[in-house]
């Protein structure tokens, strides 16, 4: 009978020992980094130091404020694209705990009007009712919506700060922003207008990725930096391009799949063009390259992509304007393009090559589309392609006329 009841005893003792390092173990795991949990409509992660970052909000209420505690954890942490794709989302209240907020915590989030940072928060702001979140140290605006005026006081547009803000229609950057972030602006499909200030230095590659409604866009001269990669890739109602005069290097698929961009003006400072810089630009038929340039990447004009193609086919009667012996007659040659060779004083209208651009010139142009007698051959005119379409037409001769009238043309004349 003992023996059995020791028997008994000593079952009791394990399996009581066998529940408690059970219910230990769920507590060691639940208090581990890195695992995900959930409170209420937030999910978030335990950091190594305690504390809560949130990773996601799954609710549908149109006025959030993020919590300060989430299962007696105090939360200091906003994740990535913790909020993405809250529809509902109208307003978001920042409290003064929030030490760090990751890339693009708001995107797809259409109907979001109004960011407020807490006043005592010791690391963000939302200064001048701004409907922004910015970094209170460095000045820069790290996340936005489609109401946000950006400050006279911000030096920075942050990587993603807009990013799939997909209802934002325009935005002012005012003077004393220096640069834009990487990614800043891509895929605001519904972005028309943007002024940037003569005070920006860099743009960060993909900055407006995919902004398919982004009609023109002027570019100062004090950018000398506009990106390593598709800085514009897939704006495809942008139609005319001016690259400002102190940039040295186009990067890789800046412009790449513009397909309404009818023009692209290139300065004497770009030493490099990255491959596939205007790669699909479909209504780009012709350029003119500086003699500055010394490298050309593959397919950087003149080639279309199409689904599935990864080659990718040239573009019908693509002309390159260029200078003998230059980077660009040798690109034009190894791609089968035609090559409009101009020499030191050649002028972009000049179609009687006479050194002036004139109203001679126009009546030049007018007797060669009338099949009339002209004082210069049809290739040597082929300068005054003033939208360097590839093609000589009327719209030239008009182009020159305003020119000389003084008013304000889309294209490079003289």
């Amino acid at each position: 009978m003992k023996k059995y009841m020791s028997v008994i005893m000593a079952t009791i003792l394990l399996m009581s020992f066998c529940m408690f390092f059970s219910v230990s173990v769920s507590a060691v795991a639940k208090a581990t980094p890195g695992l995900g949990e959930t409170s209420g409509f937030f999910s978030y992660e335990l950091l190594a130091n305690g504390e809560a970052q949130i990773t996601e909000y799954n609710g549908s209420e149109a006025e959030v404020s993020i919590p300060s505690v989430l299962d007696g954890h105090k939360v200091t942490r906003i994740g990535e694209r913790s909020f993405q794709h809250c529809e509902s989302l109208k307003k978001v209240f920042i409290p003064a705990c929030i030490t760090q907020i990751d890339e693009a915590p708001f995107r797809y989030c259409d109907a979001l009007v109004a960011i407020t940072v807490d006043e005592n928060n010791p690391v963000f702001d939302s200064r001048d009712d701004c409907q922004a979140i910015i970094e209170t140290e460095t000045d820069t605006l790290i996340a936005g919506c489609k109401t946000t005026v950006i400050p006279d006081t911000v030096k920075a547009i942050g990587s993603s700060a807009f990013f799939c803000c997909s209802s934002l229609t325009e935005i002012v950057i005012p003077k004393g922003v220096t640069h834009i972030g990487g990614a800043a602006f891509s895929r605001c499909i519904a972005l028309k207008n943007i002024m940037l200030p003569d005070t920006i230095i860099q743009i960060g590659g993909f900055a407006f990725y995919g902004c398919t409604s982004l009609e023109s866009i002027d570019i100062p001269d004090s950018v000398t930096n506009m990106g390593d990669y598709n800085t514009f890739y897939g704006c495809t109602s942008l139609k005319v391009i001016r690259i400002p005069s102190g940039v040295k290097k186009i990067g890789n698929g800046i412009f790449s799949h513009c397909t309404a961009l009818t023009y692209a003006e290139l300065p004497d400072t770009v030493i490099e063009i990255g491959p596939d810089a205007f790669l699909s630009c479909n209504s780009l038929l012709s350029v003119k390259i500086p003699k500055t340039v010394t490298s050309i990447g593959n397919r950087s004009f003149g080639y279309e992509q199409k689904m599935g193609d990864m080659i990718g086919s040239p573009i019908p009667d693509f002309t390159i304007y260029g200078y003998p012996g230059s980077t660009a007659e040798t690109y034009a040659r190894e791609n089968e393009f035609t090559f409009i060779p101009l020499n030191e004083e050649t002028k972009i209208g000049d179609a009687d090559g006479d050194g002036q651009v004139d109203l001679t010139d126009v009546t030049e142009i007018q007797h060669l589309l009338s099949s009339m007698k002209t004082n210069a051959d049809e290739e040597t005119m082929m300068v005054a392609d003033v939208d360097k379409n590839g093609v000589l037409e009327i719209i030239d001769a008009t182009w020159i006329q305003r020119y000389l009238a003084g008013m304000e043309i889309p294209y490079t004349v003289g």
